[in-house]
């Protein structure tokens, strides 16, 4: 199966399964496209989006979605890439992805 890497100077790699790697890129409000990079001064919208969709379908978690464990997942999942982005913004360094 696919494997989806981020990488940024300011952090260590970090690699996620294929659809979890596409699917929190979509999150962060690109197309999912693989590979892919993000310049220093669109990681912090990016960071922002995907904490902003996250914390929407925690939202909608809480309504009683029948994928509510699916969302969760995904959440926990997103923790070391919100980690990555938060550091990249810091450093003001690029994120790129393959």
């Amino acid at each position: 199966s696919m494997l989806v890497k981020f990488h940024t100077p300011a952090h260590g790699n970090i690699t996620y399964d294929g659809k979890v790697g596409v699917a929190l890129l979509k999150l962060m409000g690109r197309t999912g496209n693989v590979p892919g990079a993000l310049d220093a001064e669109h990681v912090p919208a990016a960071l922002d989006a995907l904490k902003r969709e996250l914390a929407m379908h925690q939202e909608a978690e809480h309504s009683g979605d029948e994928d509510g464990g699916q969302v969760i997942a995904l959440r926990t999942r997103a923790f070391p890439l919100i980690e990555l982005l938060e550091a990249a913004a810091t450093a003001g360094e690029y994120v790129s992805w393959e």
